[in-house]
């Protein structure tokens, strides 16, 4: 009898395997700093089920990618919006404990730079517009997304930064690592809520900040050039696995990396400063 002819290599596997390629070239360039512009942010296979990141191209290369690899699917649901029910739970009241804030410098803001890093300048008191954080520069708002001002400032809450010390205690994390703006102490990272409202005062002053809630922000490959990451005293595939692993853990739930905002009422705040849900009469 004739042998069975072997089956044909299913369209879809041959897909996976291409795209899966593009992942890791793009991780290898990001690794060994010969990243190009055009990409930001990028996913790749985690070693837990959970950790899924967005990879995200600009302009051209994001819409053929899309097009050809369908990167945006219901793997990455949209931030769900706070309900009434949700809003009356969150009555607690956070407490500011870092502020900062990086200008812009031609050498150190691209991303592509060798002395990049996604560390702010610690500053007491911040004024923030809806233009953003007075003395803050963040290269891809600015370049890609035209300065806009739904990302006008980023907000973190301190229990990820504890979580991530205790996940990885061979790490020297320090506070401000993430980039965050805004360092929040006294509520949990799903305090804040896509859509809704949030007022920062002093008790010094009847002057208050109003900001609202935007997005959530995505865990970026950037954040793998922090020195404890991208260590060049280990080899490239070690380095590779860190960035994934540390990727993953901040893409575990939504908020879980921080938030973006835009600016509703301008003001300036302190290292002191209280935040609380903003009720529906102020």
């Amino acid at each position: 009898s004739s042998a069975s002819p072997l089956p044909m290599r299913s369209h879809h596997s041959i897909g996976r395997r291409i795209r899966q390629f593009i992942l890791l070239l793009c991780c290898w360039l990001c690794i060994l700093d010969y990243r190009s512009s055009f990409v930001d942010c990028f996913s790749l296979p985690f070693r837990r089920t959970h950790d899924r990141a967005t990879c995200r191209l600009h302009a051209g290369w994001k819409d053929l990618l899309n097009g050809i690899f369908n990167f945006e699917e219901s793997d990455n649901p949209q931030p769900i919006v706070a309900t009434k029910e949700e809003v009356s739970l969150s009555s607690s009241e956070g407490t500011v404990v870092r502020l900062a804030a990086k200008s812009f410098d031609a050498k150190r803001s691209k991303p592509s730079s060798r002395e990049y890093t996604t560390r702010k300048v610690e500053m007491d008191t911040a004024m923030i517009t809806t233009e953003g954080v007075q003395g803050d520069y963040n290269h891809y708002r600015t370049v890609a997304l035209k300065s806009t001002e739904d990302r006008a400032v980023s907000l973190l809450t301190y229990d990820v930064m504890k979580a991530a010390r205790s996940e990885y205690p061979q790490y020297a994390i320090e506070d401000g690592d993430l980039g965050e703006n805004v360092l929040v102490e006294g509520v949990p990272f799903d305090y804040f809520k896509v859509g809704q409202r949030y007022r920062f005062k002093d008790d010094a002053s009847s002057e208050q900040l109003v900001i609202e809630i935007t997005e959530k922000m995505d865990p970026c490959a950037n954040l793998c050039k922090l020195p404890y990451i991208n260590d060049e005293s280990i080899e490239p595939k070690d380095r590779i696995a860190r960035c994934q692993d540390f990727l993953g853990f901040l893409d575990q739930y939504d908020g879980y990396r921080g938030w973006y905002a835009k600016v509703i009422k301008e003001g300036s705040i302190s290292k002191g400063s209280k935040v609380a849900l903003l009720d529906e009469d102020d």
